[in-house]
């Protein structure tokens, strides 16, 4: 056994590796505290640098120690993996930390299975080992590294530059090898991924899917769509097939990923391409063949595949210059925070909601998973005692009464009579302006759990917040940045009743606004209405009646549907 000093995380423990034979690193993966995933993850992690950096290594017994690591890293980074799927930005630094360490351990576990593969001709070349080429380390390689780029996804970051060279480099050799297309009986990967090649394409796809506009779960749920039909995806060394254009070209020589083809490109023979054409046929597909194949990858309908193929597509081209701005501003995140600023008022008991034909047992199933309410709601005026277990956080705000018939915030200790005074909310930089929205740097402070798809209102002393919502995310090095797309430069903070009178919480309502809407539209909780439903809305300037009409957009921070005025007598 020999000590390595540190943990790779920086911090001062130490710790004790293995020699690098089977069956020493076995015992010692046995012997791990599985109850501390931190110190598992830093242990991994240690290990497989000292392994990547010894050049005495043969390959066989590189394949050989990789496989025998390969399942408990997967199980911890799987426990790290639960954790961040729903997580709000910026992250806690423990969270962070322990994305970025698995990150770091697939990356480092791609690498000791890509070192397993004979060295090439060149003297500078990662690649080490003598032993005879072996197919299912490209593969493995291939594979850890792609979750290594999910991983680096989800903090919202580009790859180290080291990532691309890398991967093109194991390209070439399987290639060289005639092994891109040979093809394993993995169970664990789609059809279209149980080869090399298949590997790469996924990787590529997923690293043009502007993947910092969605949400970590969403994230997930991408790149396994991709995994799926990734063999849609045409992949040639020449830029024309026919009369089809390929949308994406590579370098295999450069240290860039893939990029989308500008008129300005000149070929060389290091260059790739790829055709999306029947990937995005595919992604668009309505059919009920599509929704059944789209249920067994774990999605409900067509929204995430149609803003996928908008991404690989590529993003509209700009209608105008972007305007530096450096100006300070306020920032309003979620739904709750941004009424509460605009009306700072307390908000009246709404009476809770419950499942359309649900019964205590569906509802206490939903309950311990902590997911999610289904979309269709209908209004129950005496709750049960048990429902109370459900805090999932896109219902929290429908929690109001329990049988004692004392309101929410008493139960819980919150001063809601004493809201009078309006949240400064969160310090933030407007860096940059276009007619459509705004590129805003968070500044430090506070804890404004950001994630694309969420509310937000952006307010310029003294003026009142501007309505947009969030449609990506990237960590810089200056720090955490957004883009936000303008919904309305004002709303109206109104009251909710349905048309018993029962109180329903509070809307915005955006105003018509010339160019952009014809009609008023409100922005709603994200669950708990529906298109058809009359609503009486009560606020400063406005006290009239309308139905909900079509949806026009939904995520998980707000529901916003266009409004039809009802007839006089059902507004009264």
């Amino acid at each position: 056994m020999q000590p390595s000093g540190t943990s790779p995380t920086g911090t001062a423990t130490e710790i004790v590796l293995p020699l690098p034979t089977p069956q020493t690193v076995a015992d010692w993966l046995a012997e791990l505290p599985l109850a501390h995933p931190e110190r598992c993850l830093d242990a991994l992690l240690a290990l497989l640098r000292a392994l990547n950096a010894k050049p005495d290594l043969s390959g066989p017994a590189r394949l050989v120690l990789a496989d025998t690591i390969r399942p408990r890293a997967a199980q911890l980074a799987g426990q790290i993996d639960t954790h961040s799927l729903d997580a709000a930005l910026p992250y806690p630094p423990e969270l962070a930390q322990r994305i970025e360490t698995t990150s770091q351990l697939r990356r480092e576990l791609g690498n000791l299975y890509a070192y397993a593969c004979p060295a090439s001709r060149s003297a500078n070349s990662l690649w080490l080992g003598d032993a005879d080429p072996s197919l299912v380390a490209l593969y493995r390689a291939f594979q850890h590294w792609g979750l290594a780029l999910l991983d680096t996804a989800r903090l919202y970051r580009e790859p180290d530059p080291a990532f691309w060279p890398d991967l093109y480099r194991a390209y070439r050799l399987a290639e060289a090898q005639g092994a891109a297309s040979a093809r394993f009986g993995d169970p664990g990967e789609p059809p279209a991924c149980r080869t090399p090649l298949g590997q790469f394409k996924r990787i590529l796809l997923f690293a043009m899917a502007d993947y910092g506009r969605y949400r970590q779960r969403d994230m997930r749920l991408i790149y396994r769509m991709l995994g799926e039909w990734a063999d849609h995806a045409a992949w040639e060394a020449r830029p024309v097939i026919g009369e089809q254009l390929a949308r994406f070209r590579l370098d295999l020589d450069s240290e860039h990923g893939p990029y989308r083809i500008r008129d300005d490109w000149m070929p060389a023979p290091s260059c790739r391409f790829l055709f999306i054409g029947r990937l995005i046929e595919r992604l668009l597909d309505k059919s009920p063949e599509q929704r059944a194949k789209l249920a067994t990858l774990g999605l409900n309908g067509h929204r995430l595949p149609t803003l996928l193929a908008k991404s690989l597509f590529g993003p509209a081209q700009r209608r105008s210059e972007r305007l530096p701005l450096h100006q300070p501003c306020q920032l309003f995140i979620g739904f709750q925070e941004l009424v509460a600023a605009l009306d700072p008022r307390p908000t009246h008991t709404k009476p809770r909601l419950k499942p359309v034909n649900a019964g205590r047992a569906d509802w206490l199933k939903a309950a311990s998973r902590l997911e999610l309410l289904p979309m269709e709601h209908e209004v129950a005026e005496h709750p049960r005692q048990d429902e109370r277990a459900l805090r999932a956080d896109a219902v929290i705000e429908r929690l109001l009464l329990d049988s004692s018939g004392c309101p929410r915030d008493e139960i819980w200790g919150a001063a809601a009579a004493d809201r009078t005074g309006a949240d400064p909310g969160t310090a933030g930089e407007l860096l940059n302006t276009d007619p459509h929205g705004y590129c805003v740097l968070l500044c430090d402070g506070g804890d404004p759990k950001l994630q694309a798809g969420s509310l937000v209102g952006i307010a310029e002393a003294p003026h009142p917040p501007h309505i947009s919502v969030i449609r990506w995310l990237a960590q810089r090095e200056t720090g955490l940045r957004f883009g936000v797309e303008l919904l309305s430069p004002s709303a109206e903070s109104v009251a909710l009743w349905d048309e018993l009178g029962h109180p329903q919480g509070k809307g915005l309502l955006l105003p018509p606004i010339a160019a952009v809407r014809a009609e008023p539209e409100i922005l709603l909780p994200p669950t708990g209405f529906h298109a058809g439903v009359l609503l009486r809305l009560s606020g400063k300037t406005t006290h009239a009646g309308f139905h909900l009409g079509r949806l026009q957009e939904a995520t998980a921070s707000f529901s916003r549907f266009k409004l039809i005025p009802a007839p006089l007598e059902l507004a009264l």
